[in-house]
């Protein structure tokens, strides 16, 4: 059994204050599931203010969703020669684009849909 902390935390507002001045950069890069985390916390007490800041900036949500993002490829030695890492293929492809950016633009039409 999961025993709740007496006074929370709230680290999800702690945070928030730390990257709110980068919020579309995190929403749209690398790290997007922390926003998306940030938004499915409950008690976030920044959570109107964030879907409206996503709301206007939803053309650089959607390209970021779209565009294949780019990985680095590390050189790695073998055999006393230069090479590079390759990745082992499988049979399904990788999904295109940020899919944290995705789903951050799957709860601002559900919160449209809701509000309309």
């Amino acid at each position: 059994m999961i025993e709740n902390v007496q006074s929370p935390l709230r680290f999800h507002d702690l945070l928030y204050e730390h990257i709110r001045p980068h919020l579309l950069e995190w929403a749209t890069g690398p790290s997007a599931f922390v926003v998306v985390c940030l938004m499915e916390a409950p008690g976030f007490s920044h959570h109107d203010e964030v879907l409206e800041l996503l709301r206007g900036q939803r053309a650089r949500l959607e390209q970021a969703a779209l565009e294949k993002p780019t990985r680095a490829v590390e050189p790695v030695e073998s055999n006393g020669q230069k090479g590079h890492k390759r990745r082992k293929t499988t049979a399904k492809p990788e999904p295109a684009g940020n899919q944290g950016a995705a789903v951050l633009l799957k709860m601002l039409d559900r919160t449209h849909s809701v509000a309309a």
